[in-house]
């Protein structure tokens, strides 16, 4: 059985209920969970069960990345002329809009939210090759502007939901990711990922999906 503690953030609710089927949560994000989940990981370190306690999913080698996933999900229902029957791109970019929904003080850098214009001609590339583009994201400042029937600005329309995120990125071909956790999201179903615009090289090797 894996224990997984939980320090905080903004997860995909959708997401976390898939890996609630196999692990178990402890949600340190109060003051006594908090100690006792150092009291966990304390004890786990004296019984050599302990496996690592940040995201360096390198470490986690012996038991995640030599097994198949074990997370599954149904492709998403059509969207938006979106067909789940055609092959399709995930491609995600962050930008202040994000970080304004989560009241963050991060100030607008080039890594955190690079330029939008790059990621709407990679769209416009593909998508004039005949695969469709799905445009993700939680919160976004604007949308795309329409270069191709193949681009689905799927971010910026009302039927983004944290469950149809996970459908769309299980089932993708691959995720052009930003600085986001799209390729997290990714890696969870053995999706690879193009990360892009990250502030440090060596957090392309996060993920399983090298």
């Amino acid at each position: 059985q894996l224990l997984v503690i939980y320090w905080g953030g903004y997860p995909n609710t959708y997401l976390m209920q898939l890996y609630a089927q196999h692990v178990t949560f402890w949600y340190a994000n109060r003051w006594f969970s908090r100690w006792s989940g150092y009291v966990i990981i304390w004890l786990a370190k004296l019984r050599g069960s302990y496996i690592e306690s940040t995201t360096d999913y390198r470490k986690w080698d012996r038991v995640m990345q030599q097994k198949p996933p074990e997370l599954s999900s149904p492709k998403p229902a059509p969207f938006l002329g979106f067909n789940p029957e055609r092959p399709w791109i995930c491609i995600g970019v962050r930008d202040m809009a994000y970080y304004a929904f989560y009241n963050s003080p991060r100030k607008n850098t080039r890594h955190r939210c690079p330029p939008q214009k790059p990621y709407q001609d990679l769209a416009y590339y593909w998508a004039s090759r005949g695969y469709q583009v799905v445009r993700m994201g939680l919160r976004v400042s604007e949308a795309w502007p329409k270069s191709h029937p193949n681009v689905i600005d799927y971010a910026s329309s009302p039927f983004r939901t944290d469950e149809r995120d996970i459908q769309l990125l299980a089932h993708c071909l691959f995720v052009v990711a930003g600085d986001t956790g799209l390729y997290s999201g990714a890696a969870a179903f053995d999706r690879p990922a193009v990360v892009s615009d990250l502030f440090l090289i060596c957090n392309t090797v996060y993920s399983s999906n090298k």
